[in-house]
């Protein structure tokens, strides 16, 4: 199976937000920052052993908090845009 990589101009963030890298035990975070509520979330990158990479994307905050949910509002449709990034690509074993 063949992925798209992603590269750091192949997506552009809304005005606002920030990015920065985290080195984990077990792979890479994106770590993603509002300028007014602070951390929204991050998107953990792990190496799988038969290939490819397995995305997790976490929405930063307690779930009964209403500032989470805003959150999640800017955040959700940012990760699945990268996560399409990583998407397979059709027809390609």
């Amino acid at each position: 199976m063949c992925v798209r990589v992603v590269t750091p101009g192949s997506f552009k963030l809304p005005a606002g937000i920030s990015s920065q890298r985290e080195i984990l035990p077990d792979g890479i975070a994106y770590l993603f920052r509002h300028r007014t509520l602070g951390l929204l979330g991050r998107i953990r990158v792990q190496e799988r052993p038969v290939g490819g990479s397995h995305l997790t994307c976490e929405v930063a905050g307690d779930p009964t908090d209403p500032t989470t949910a805003r959150r999640a509002a800017i955040f959700k449709p940012i990760s699945r845009d990268i996560a399409a990034h990583f998407a397979p690509m059709p027809g390609v074993d």
